[in-house]
């Protein structure tokens, strides 16, 4: 008996380019003697979480970016069902994270193959993410990258180096590990997976299956820096600087002195004062080809 998909598609993730016939490229390159596979598309934020937590189906196929992703995995929490990825956004860290190609006959290959693991995934303030969330210098960043017009990797370069330009400290305390301690910093990013996306790794030593989450704090820095940071996080460096403080823990509480932005899977939205983070472990089916 044929098992039954459902492919969820952000027509607009990317810039809508490479999701553009994804519909076709499916129908050519998807085992159909596996898979009965039907095709919607998200009309409005929150869509894809509404249509994966209607489907039938045993696999429920994201088809974006960590957005979407994101939004897909929020309607699968708690069902059992699998997670599947075909990577089309500007990041894509998750499944960067998960060795899944941006090659479509490549990210195909790993539905096809079926073979699903169990992932951690974590909360902020009871909202799903899978990848990571933040508050300081990288929620500004996705506030600016989210109001753009354009997409892609340039506008999210140019975007990040205007807000490095006019950040300023914090002031934050977290609560960890039985511990509390106040900390001065521009970004705190929890990280479940290893990256942000595109490569640039936050968190460089998480893994999605330790019940851990790996926190970042980078401190201020003078801004002549910034290339050699920006070269830390594509080799995986980024905890050597001595401008960055890491922890490891099971959950954390971010408290700072008002409210103000902060971002899930590179999404923003505006968050109170305290912030809770916690790790769910192996709470999430995915495919992939490291399973």
């Amino acid at each position: 008996m044929k098992q039954k998909l459902l492919f969820i598609v952000n027509p607009l993730a990317g810039g809508g380019k490479r999701s553009s016939g994804i519909e076709h490229n499916i129908g050519l390159q998807l085992n159909c003697t596996r898979y009965d596979a039907e095709v919607r598309y998200t009309r409005y934020p929150g869509h894809a979480t509404e249509l994966a937590k209607a489907s039938d189906a045993v696999c429920v196929v994201a088809v974006g970016g960590d957005g979407t992703v994101n939004e897909v995995a929020s309607g699968l929490v708690g069902t059992g069902k699998v997670l599947g990825i075909i990577p089309c956004g500007s990041g894509n860290g998750f499944a960067n994270h998960l060795g899944i190609s941006r090659n479509l006959n490549e990210a195909i290959r790993v539905i096809n193959e079926g073979a699903s693991f169990a992932s951690d995934y974590a909360t902020i303030n009871g909202t799903p993410f899978l990848c990571s969330c933040g508050v300081g210098l990288d929620a500004d960043v996705s506030y600016a990258f989210s109001s753009s017009k354009k997409r892609g990797h340039i506008t999210y370069v140019f975007k990040t180096i205007t807000r490095v330009l006019c950040c300023k400290e914090q002031q934050y305390s977290l609560a960890y590990n039985g511990i509390e301690v106040k900390v001065s910093a521009i970004m705190i990013t929890v990280g479940n997976a290893n990256q942000w996306g595109n490569n640039y790794y936050i968190c460089p030593d998480a893994s999605l299956q330790d019940g851990i989450l790996d926190v970042t704090i980078l401190h201020k820095f003078p801004v002549c820096l910034a290339p050699v940071l920006v070269g830390k996080l594509l080799r995986r460096k980024i905890t050597s600087s001595k401008y960055v403080e890491s922890i490891k823990c099971r959950n954390i509480t971010i408290t700072r002195k008002s409210t103000g932005p902060a971002h899930c899977d590179g999404t923003p939205f505006m968050a109170g004062s305290v912030i809770r983070v916690q790790v769910v472990p192996k709470g999430m089916n995915v495919l992939s080809p490291l399973a």
